[in-house]
């Protein structure tokens, strides 16, 4: 996804080939500013014909290739930097990265920045508790260093 790095979100997707036209793979919906992954699932077994048909679909936009160690660099370092905080991967991150690489396979060479202007940067999701999180932030981060944006819900979010 282009502009991964300035919208501080992407969708990675690892595929690794299990047999002759089978592949399993891995998403994982990275947050580079705060939470660090946010979501993860896996597939396996699947043909080489339906993963190329589904890859659209699983990225929410025009998949952009990239290295290997690149979407390593950027998951394990957006789960390390959101650990700092005191968040943790997503439930399912355990058995989805059975298709990445151990963290220290790959040189980290391509110097990804996590935060937003040198400190954490926590958006809302759909599925985020925003006042637990920004509790956690206030608790590791400290009150004046990290910044937030928290969609409203309704009159009682006012």
């Amino acid at each position: 996804m282009q502009g991964w790095q300035e919208q501080g979100i992407t969708p990675i997707v690892i595929a690794r080939q299990q047999a002759e036209e089978r592949v399993v793979y891995g998403v994982f919906l990275v947050d580079l500013y705060c939470l660090g992954v946010k979501n993860a699932y896996w597939k396996t077994d699947i043909s080489l014909r339906q993963f190329n048909r589904d890859i659209p679909h699983l990225c929410s936009d025009m998949p952009e290739p990239c290295d290997v160690s690149l979407a390593h660099e950027i998951i394990y370092g957006a789960i390390e930097y959101a650990q700092h905080y005191g968040f943790e991967p997503h439930l399912d991150f355990k058995k989805a990265s059975l298709v990445l690489d151990p963290p220290e396979a790959h040189e980290r060479k391509h110097k990804v920045k996590f935060g937003k202007d040198g400190k954490p940067f926590f958006i809302t999701g759909p599925r985020d508790n925003p006042q637990a999180i920004i509790r956690q932030l206030q608790h590791t981060a400290g009150e004046e260093n990290f910044d937030y944006i928290a969609m409203l819900g309704g009159p009682e979010d006012i």
